[in-house]
């Protein structure tokens, strides 16, 4: 939930963002020290419980320089509204920072069995991060587990699409371009601007590295057309 949270307020264009590892790495660290090791002003802590079919959300936001919380919300739901409140604590968070996601949140039904394994993998992915390379390639299909569990269980869910392409563009990178084209047309489909975006820039990223790999002209001429798109479509979002 808390890469999500990072990437729905840093896709807001306007504010920096701290990333998970930087944080992740401060650990126990009182949160006053995380802030200045981080060069923040505003640090958001939280507790999640859930037992059964329920579960209970705090937040809050913290203003290091105005020593004070600007900002508090706390629900207590069933697990399955999940994805519904965590679209609604990035907006929470956003409004008390005076800003805006440069997207429309999409509200669509979203499988909560489904989006809490793309939670579990993507924590795994983060964790990976700090593995060795023969350990990440343990936890490899773990992952890739978990996510095509997920797409299973919710074919519309393109956050996990996403996640799956990225775990296999080194090794599989023709299977990982047809992952993230399906998921491109899915979020075209839903008229899912963020999603539309973020699909573009990974192909066009993929694109970049074939092309270094290859040194082939073609897929530099893809990649650009790609990166081309995907600043056309969050340039719309800006002036409107």
């Amino acid at each position: 939930i808390s890469a999500d949270l990072i990437s729905d307020c840093s896709g807001a264009g306007v504010i920096k963002v701290a990333g998970l590892k930087a944080v992740e790495e401060l650990g126990d660290t009182p949160f006053k020290e995380i802030a200045k090791t981080l060069l923040v002003r505003y640090v958001a802590t939280g507790t999640l419980w859930k037992m059964g079919e329920m579960f209970q959300l705090s937040v809050e936001l913290y203003d290091t320089k105005n020593k004070k919380v600007v900002w508090s919300d706390r629900w207590q739901e069933k697990w399955a509204n999940l994805p519904t409140i965590k679209n609604n604590l990035s907006d929470g968070l956003l409004k008390a920072l005076d800003t805006k996601s440069k997207f429309m949140q999409k509200i669509d039904f979203v499988n909560s069995e489904a989006y809490e394994l793309y939670l579990k993998a993507k924590h795994k992915q983060n964790i990976c991060k700090l593995l060795s390379e023969e350990e990440k390639e343990k936890e490899k299909p773990i992952i890739q587990a978990l996510l095509n569990k997920s797409i299973e269980l919710d074919n519309n869910l393109i956050c996990s699409r996403r996640l799956l392409a990225d775990l296999n563009h080194f090794k599989q990178y023709e299977n990982s371009m047809l992952i993230l084209e399906k998921a491109l047309f899915l979020a075209e489909k839903m008229d899912d601007k963020k999603e539309i975006t973020l699909c573009l820039h990974e192909l066009s990223v993929q694109k970049m590295v074939q092309w270094r790999v290859e040194n082939n002209d073609e897929k530099l001429k893809e990649c650009q057309i790609l990166a081309k798109k995907c600043y056309e479509i969050a340039k719309f979002i800006d002036d409107y």
